[in-house]
């Protein structure tokens, strides 16, 4: 089952092994999760794959994406990267007809941002 949400927050988690229990906006509801998942900034779109047990989702996969527009550009223009706005974020949506983050996962110039929005980009790269 794949389900698309908004990462709000990890309520448990290991170190040593990287189990998370966390939580996701889907729509208007709030979903429990667990899995073992890199650890993610607040407010990052994702993708998880996996299956219910009970009331909580269990995860097997999961990816950062572009969930709408909106999310996208909220996440992108939040305090984890400074130098990034709305004009850049809709520049790479309208030049490469690909999300966001897909399009910042492939190595290509990235030519169509400021130069001093590099860093940003950089940062952006790391996290996905």
């Amino acid at each position: 089952m794949l389900k698309k949400g908004i990462y709000l927050t990890t309520t448990k988690r290991n170190e040593k092994t990287g189990f998370r229990v966390f939580k996701i906006k889907e729509n208007e509801e709030t979903v429990i999760c667990c899995g073992i998942i890199p650890s993610y900034p607040k407010y990052i779109p994702l993708e998880l794959n996996g299956e219910y047990n009970d009331k909580i989702f269990e995860v097997s996969s999961v990816r950062v994406c572009q969930i709408d527009t909106s999310s996208t550009i909220d996440f992108m223009c939040s305090k984890t990267f400074n130098g990034v706005g709305p004009y850049t974020v809709n520049e790479i949506m309208d030049k490469t007809n690909l999300d966001v983050f897909e399009y910042l996962r492939q190595d290509k110039p990235l030519n169509i941002f400021k130069k001093d929005e590099k860093n940003a980009v950089n940062i952006i790269k790391d996290i996905i």
